[in-house]
């Protein structure tokens, strides 16, 4: 009796500081700083930078492309050219491997472009529709192999702008969908060069650029991966309901999602640019931008409230500018080949069903209308309360630091070298610093050679101290045996 009284006090403490956590957690999400810099974007990788946006670029043009009167299944033409693009990518990637990954990229560029141009050339019909869909599959097999090198072969700082070109396109494609910015030859041209692009860059891959994913050993479907994937999904479903609600697709609901749209790629890139604000900062607005939208949208048709409601739906960029780029990021850390597939097959699938719910709901547009806010809601309210669970698996003092490198995969490096310090139950960062301190190097050259604050520095420097007994550089030194110049000289203590 008296264990089972003291579980259940456990218990009790364990719910009544869960508030106070969830508010800490907030709090230091909040201040989270993350840095990129354009210096770090590589000539040599534009080809890599360039396939997975022009790719996606086809994804996010849906309502200008397919404008078809005629239907497949019972669905409508964007619904099949969304469904085709997320089928092909889950069915094609499924037989890639590492060796094989370029020529299933070239297979999936050559369905694309034999789609596309059978689809281009026929008028429009059952039959041009069913190009389209091949169209779009082929085009999806590009994105999926396109997301490879994004991931595993750009830089944070590549990946940040390469989603910031997808997303400016994506915010012209729903300007262009109320008022038309291109004639109906100017679009066919628009397409043709991004099919060429997408061609062009896939065939570009070279395969000593992925030769060191091949031995890297992912750490499968953790935590950090399950976080990422619960924002990237529920972004991408509650965002899909607007375009089916009444009233989304009229023309100057179009051009104000797209100006405002234009607004948050901006707004994006002054806060991770400038602010150097968190990605969590970016999830937060999304969700507060889609939760304000849909419930404007109950406001009468034409009134103030409904065009606030149509401008603040434009803000979805924001989330989805920061779930790719928080995709990429978490692959390229924790993930393989083998991960990088699962997370594929995951989505794909998914999206596809996703797809259907506000489909199959269309038809009653209160219930529709309802499930979105609803979704929306529910949504951010688990968001917030997984904030604990972000902080310490996906925005650590770990995490933030890597962030602000050229490329995570550079700090894992640097913490491989410090086998030395295996059995002292440090951390990443710890080990880093700890190598640093015994080649010599003062704080503030560890913090920039790390790229963190002065104060970061210091006090990763403080808690390494504590954990190892010690409390001072020269019993650092004392307790490890260092020889790292070309004499084989201790180098002296900065102090």
């Amino acid at each position: 009796m008296q264990t089972y009284l003291f579980a259940a006090d456990k218990q009790e403490a364990a719910r009544a500081s869960y508030p106070s956590r969830l508010l800490s957690a907030i709090l230091r999400l909040w201040n989270v700083q993350e840095t990129l810099r354009l210096k770090n974007i590589r000539r040599s990788h534009l080809p890599y930078f360039f396939a997975f946006p022009l790719a996606m670029i086809f994804a996010n043009m849906q309502e200008v492309l397919f404008k078809s009167d005629y239907s497949l299944f019972g669905l409508g033409a964007v619904t099949l050219a969304a469904g085709s693009y997320c089928l092909g990518a889950g069915v094609l990637f499924i037989f890639s491997n590492q060796k094989n990954l370029s020529a299933i990229s070239r297979l999936s560029a050559v369905i694309a472009s034999v789609g596309f141009l059978f689809w281009l050339l026929l008028p429009d019909s059952a039959v041009s529709l069913s190009f389209a869909m091949l169209f779009m599959a082929g085009i999806g097999g590009c994105a999926v192999s396109g997301g490879y090198s994004y991931a595993f072969v750009l830089n944070n700082t590549e990946r940040f702008w390469g989603i910031v070109l997808i997303s400016f396109f994506y915010a012209l494609a729903r300007i262009n969908a109320g008022f038309p910015l291109l004639s109906p030859a100017g679009l066919r041209i628009f397409m043709v060069l991004l099919v060429a692009g997408t061609v062009i860059s896939l065939a570009a891959y070279r395969a000593k650029d992925f030769e060191h994913v091949r031995n890297r050993q992912g750490k499968g479907l953790g935590p950090a991966v399950w976080l990422m994937l619960y924002f990237f999904m529920a972004m991408y479903f509650i965002d899909m309901f607007f375009i089916y609600l009444p009233g989304a697709a009229e023309p100057e609901a179009m051009i104000l999602c797209g100006a405002f749209g234009l607004a948050a790629v901006l707004l994006c890139v002054l806060l991770q640019i400038l602010l150097r604000c968190s990605v969590w900062v970016m999830c937060n607005l999304f969700f507060i931008a889609l939760v304000g939208s849909y419930a404007l949208m109950y406001a009468p048709a034409g009134s103030a409230l409904r065009m606030a409601a149509m401008s603040l739906h434009g803000l979805q960029l924001i989330g989805y500018l920061a779930g790719i780029y928080l995709l990429g990021c978490v692959l390229n850390r924790f993930g393989d080949f083998r991960l990088f597939k699962l997370v594929a097959a995951v989505i794909m699938p998914v999206s596809v069903l996703m797809y259907l719910v506000p489909d199959l709901l269309a038809a009653m547009p209160s219930v529709l209308h309802g499930t979105a806010m609803a979704s929306s809601a529910i949504l951010f309210i688990i968001f917030l309360l997984l904030s604990p669970a972000y902080s310490g698996y996906l925005f650590s003092a770990d995490w933030s630091d890597d962030l602000r490198r050229l490329t995570m995969s550079e700090a894992q490096k640097r913490v491989e070298q410090a086998d030395r310090f295996d059995s002292l139950n440090l951390t990443p960062r710890e080990k880093e610093i700890a190598a640093l301190l015994l080649q010599g190097l003062t704080i503030k050259q560890i913090a920039v050679s790390l790229d963190i604050a002065f104060d970061t520095a210091k006090y990763h420097i403080r808690n390494l101290y504590k954990k190892l007994g010690i409390g001072s550089r020269p019993e650092l030194f004392a307790r490890f045996t260092v020889s790292i110049n070309n004499n084989g000289e201790k180098p002296s203590i900065p102090q």
